[in-house]
């Protein structure tokens, strides 16, 4: 590990990591044998070299401020111990990572990581195959690309999802979780949960008790192994919309232990284990509501 000096940020890589600091990155040397060797270029990032020097596996740029850790490339890692920092990945491979205190992660390469700190974090991925992991805190993660994969952690946090392929797992707080694009995925947990689709052919893992609001076509909601006690809204069986049973759950079932509610404008079905899915505005239903 080596601490960046005058920084907030701490570097890791699986050999020991040797910074060199450098203001123009030309002859730059000092590359120590056996170990990780991270160019740092301080200044702005538009004045800084593309690729590291001759001898260096990675290379990264520290803001003038000391408040902005970029890694442009090298498999290597970086962790925030201030507050109110940002780091971004440019690179494959990467991880960052937030402390104590509120940071700011940024992927903007693929096959990246980012995990939330403690801190109330604001996380952005503009890459493909990333990984995303909340932490303690309440964070904003958005998401831009394909077949990434978020986390939420313990705290409520807030996850907006722009791409296809894509799976959120949410956390143990009450996540917000908005899905725009097409076979994604949501797993919801034990808490109360709100997650608006507007994709098609996505996925919805009843969990908790969460509040589904569905915008698009041949959306599902998935039957689980814990009970639960969740909301649909926007349900549309002529949509493609269906609801999917498993652990021995049938239609035959289904259908024999559901009811009309609320004046007969919803339907409430009840599970083998006592789980229950209301659908709202939904009058009756049939065994095509099921797959």
């Amino acid at each position: 590990m080596a601490t960046i000096p005058g920084g907030h940020f701490q570097l890791t890589a699986h050999e020991t990591v040797h910074v060199v600091e450098t203001a123009t990155g030309k002859g730059v040397g000092g590359a120590v044998s056996g170990d990780f060797n991270v160019e740092l270029f301080v200044g702005l990032q538009a004045n800084a070299p593309k690729s590291p020097a001759a001898g260096f596996e990675g290379l990264a740029v520290l803001s003038p401020s000391g408040h902005q850790l970029d890694l442009i490339s090298g498999k290597f890692a970086a962790t925030d111990t201030g507050s109110h920092d940002t780091i971004g990945a440019y690179g494959t491979g990467e991880t960052i990572s937030g402390g104590a205190a509120a940071v700011t992660l940024n992927l903007f390469g693929s096959n990246d990581t980012a995990i939330g700190g403690a801190g109330h974090d604001t996380i952005g991925v503009l890459g493909n195959h990333d990984s995303v992991s909340g932490g303690a805190g309440h964070d904003s993660i958005t998401v831009l690309g394909n077949h990434d994969s978020v986390s939420g952690g313990a705290g409520a946090d807030s996850i907006r999802v722009f791409g296809t392929h894509d799976t959120v797992s949410a956390g143990a707080g009450g996540d917000s979780v908005s899905v725009f694009g097409g076979h994604d995925s949501v797993v919801l947990a034990s808490g109360h949960d709100t997650v608006n689709v507007s994709g098609s052919h996505d996925t919805v893992s009843a969990g908790g008790n969460a509040h589904v609001t569905f915008g698009g076509t041949h959306e599902t909601l998935a039957d689980s192994a814990a009970k639960f006690a969740d909301t649909v809204v926007g349900f549309s069986q002529s949509a493609g919309d269906k609801i999917q049973l498993t652990g021995g759950d049938t239609a035959a079932s289904a259908l024999a232990h559901s009811k009309q509610v609320n004046g007969g404008h919803d339907t409430l079905i009840t599970l083998n284990d006592g789980s229950t899915i209301l659908l709202k505005g939904i009058s009756s239903i049939n065994s095509h509501f099921f797959s």
